[in-house]
């Protein structure tokens, strides 16, 4: 029999304790996993990720029982939610999936790339009675919940202009790997980033009446993508204009919403969690400029204060709230589960999720994309004579560059890689020589390494703490050296990275 406490709330329910599988091991896991253990009623069982030593870190790192490298093998498991943190294109079969096994899903936006398949995928779970939601974290910052108030109560007035950029620097586009879903095609990289936008329109205004959009700035990239750095959407809602700016270019940071209203002038600064609001003080010009300026100094000073603090208390903690993004994520997963057991947020629903993706085809569909002009560039080409170069990490930003010096030169270049893919997009139309491995790996090396008089090593390590930096710098270089040695390599030379001198700091504490 169901029992209720004094406040009618179902004692049962109040007391379950919820098993969460994590599906993808990659960059936003941590974030998820961080935010999950901070809950009494999480138990978080499972971790799946095809590279299954991804899976086995995040495993030890966060506590998590099993470590699986197939869907199906981790839905035989026990769980009551799973998160999918796959690449946008694998969202939607996965999570149906998830949902026929009987589980409930909560998917990282976007929620999918068709407005029809998320569309179904929204039905299909009402039709299971099981909870869709879809993480648009930026909206549950506590500086965009300011802004949501001051509009849904009339502090601001009637809207006239909400302004949105996204002006953040892609290191994609620089770098690579260039076999990157976000650069496979020139929509992709909007689906990526204009969801987390269009948020905010749909929060505040609801959906557009009218739409124009532009870009520019186009960019061809190795293996013949073409990507477009920059994106204008212009819109409106009723008597409301609407404009969304993207840009990925080099320069200064800017991801903000900006809403003029009757009443006042408000400001979202969703990067830095920061929010102020700039209205008029009535005591005429004279004084009213000075106040003005005063009393948005005083919010922002308050603002910044209040962030460090919560940004250092987070650090000792390991809490998700050591920064924006962590704490963003960590209350979008709090209100998840908050609302598990009834009506999902409305800034969670699937339905949410997919009314979003219907205006970003609405927005695509109003673009031309010209055909790149590198698309017929050739293939990187077999050597003729055995290589006496071994380069690490030659598909890099330094590493490209030096393999095509060296390959200037007369040099025979192989290069070491972990995605071939990647590897012949970037360094397409040069003389090398390709192996794909792991340099963990002893045989893989000792193949490398054959015949080899200098090696350059400039592999990339990955990583946010010391610990990091470790395991896939100093030891990995640690195991490339020996091998050389133990080959007779005449020449051996390094580069490191400035990050770890950072990540050192915390392994102090």
């Amino acid at each position: 029999m169901l029992q209720r406490n004094g406040s009618g709330l179902n004692l049962d329910m109040a007391l379950r304790r919820w098993k969460v599988g994590l599906l993808g091991a990659g960059f936003i896991c941590e974030a998820h996993a961080k935010a999950l253990n901070r809950r009494s009623d999480i138990e978080l069982v499972a971790v799946c990720d095809h590279a299954r030593d991804k899976a086995a870190e995040a495993a030890a790192r966060f506590g998590i029982k099993h470590v699986f490298s197939s869907l199906d093998d981790m839905l035989a498991d026990e769980l009551d939610v799973v998160h999918v943190l796959l690449p946008p294109d694998r969202h939607i079969d996965a999570a149906r999936r998830i949902l026929q096994s009987g589980r409930n899903v909560f998917i990282e936006k976007p929620m999918g790339l068709t407005s029809a398949e998320c569309q179904a995928l929204v039905d299909y779970a009402g039709e299971k009675k099981l909870k869709l939601g879809v993480n648009h974290n930026f909206l549950f910052l506590p500086s965009s919940g300011k802004l949501r108030r001051d509009v849904s109560d009339g502090t601001l007035g009637k809207l006239d202009q909400v302004t949105i950029n996204w002006l953040y620097p892609l290191g994609l586009i620089q770098s690579g790997p260039f076999n990157n879903w976000m650069l496979k095609d020139p929509r992709n990289l909007f689906f990526e980033t204009a969801p987390h936008l269009l948020a905010f329109v749909m929060d505040l205004v609801g959906p557009l009446d009218r739409v124009q959009a532009f870009v520019g700035r186009p960019i061809d990239l190795p293996g013949g993508a073409r990507v477009y750095r920059h994106w204008h959407v212009h819109a409106s809602k009723g008597h409301t204009a609407v404009d969304l700016v993207l840009s990925f270019t080099s320069g200064a940071v800017d991801r903000s919403v900006r809403v003029r209203a009757h009443g006042a002038v408000a400001k979202c600064d969703f990067d830095r969690d920061l929010y102020y609001r700039d209205e008029s003080t009535g005591y005429g010009m004279l004084f009213d400029n000075f106040l003005r300026g005063i009393h948005i100094a005083r919010q922002i000073g308050f603002g910044s204060a209040t962030n460090v603090l919560k940004s250092v208390l987070g650090t000792l903690r390991k809490a998700p709230d050591a920064d924006p993004f962590g704490e963003s994520i960590g209350r979008s997963v709090n209100c998840f589960y908050n609302t598990l057991q009834g009506k999902l947020d409305s800034r969670l629903e699937g339905q949410f999720g997919a009314d979003i993706i219907a205006e970003c085809e609405r927005i695509i569909n109003c673009v031309e994309f010209d055909a790149p002009q590198n698309q017929n560039k050739p293939a990187v080409v077999s050597l003729a004579q055995q290589p006496t170069v071994l380069v690490l990490g030659g598909t890099g930003f330094i590493g490209g560059h030096l393999v095509r010096a060296l390959v200037t030169r007369g040099l025979a270049v192989r290069v070491a890689t972990r995605g071939l893919a990647s590897a012949q997009m970037a360094l397409a139309g040069l003389r090398v020589e390709l192996v794909q491995g792991d340099l963990t790996d002893p045989g893989f090396l000792d193949s490398a390494l054959e015949n080899i008089d200098v090696v350059y090593d400039l592999a990339k390590a990955v990583g946010t703490r010391w610990e990091d930096y470790y395991k896939h710098d100093v030891l990995v270089t640690r195991n490339v050296a020996e091998r050389a040695l133990a080959k007779r390599v005449k020449r051996f030379i390094y580069t490191g990275t400035i990050d770890s001198y950072y990540s050192a700091k915390e392994y102090s504490h």
